[in-house]
Order: C-alpha cells, then sequence, then structure tokens
C-alpha cells in the first residue's frame, strides 16, 4: 500500500493492507528541511529501498544566442531514507541497555 498525504495535516494514524498501525506525514511536514522558502522539496522514490528526500534550488539558465530562459534546479542537499531491520533496531536497543563504554565496545565488537 503506497500512500502520501498531501494535505496540510502534520500527520495521521492509518491501518495498513494488514491491519497494522502506520502513521504518514503530510508534504509540508518536511518543509524544516529547506534552507530557504524558494527552495524545493523533491521525493525521489522510484525503488522502495532508496528513498530519497532532495532539496533543490531552483535558478534560470539563460541562452545568449537564444534569448531565450530556461528554469533548472541545482540540488542543495539530498537525505536518503532506509528501512531499518529487525538486526539494527536490536543493536540500537542493546547500546540504549548498556551501562558502560565498555559494554558497549564489546557488543560492537561481536
Amino acid at each position: 500500500m503506497q500512500v502520501l498525504s498531501l494535505g496540510s495535516t502534520e500527520r495521521r494514524a492509518i491501518k495498513d493492507s494488514q491491519g497494522f498501525d502506520r502513521m504518514i506525514h503530510s508534504l509540508e511536514s518536511v518543509n524544516f528541511l529547506k534552507l530557504d522558502s524558494n527552495n524545493y522539496v523533491l521525493f525521489e522514490c522510484a525503488k522502495p529501498e532508496a528513498r530519497i528526500i532532495s532539496i533543490d534550488q531552483e535558478y534560470i539558465k539563460g541562452d545568449s544566442s537564444t534569448g531565450v530562459d530556461e528554469a533548472s534546479f541545482w540540488p542543495l542537499y539530498k537525505v536518503k531514507l532506509h528501512e531499518i531491520t529487525l538486526r539494527e533496531l536490536m543493536l540500537f536497543q542493546s547500546l540504549y541497555v548498556c551501562k558502560t563504554l565498555s559494554e558497549i565496545i564489546d557488543i560492537v565488537n561481536d
């Protein structure tokens, strides 16, 4: 199930096709990533395993021979989103449970 929230509601809980609770966030919820209010947010979701949010700045590229101006976009930065695996979740949980630095080093070395 692919859902995209186009409204301005910050987040909303829904149930997916298998009955699990999911949280969807609106497109406007990532506006804080913009460096300038005129920057554009581009969601590159061609492959589910490679979701990228790109912040682009528009600029005008002119051709002096024809006098035609063309709008182009310059990527300022990109944020790649990964779905976390159960193994990674267990590692993060074990790091937070550790009480000393030596316990964390032992987990990382294993």
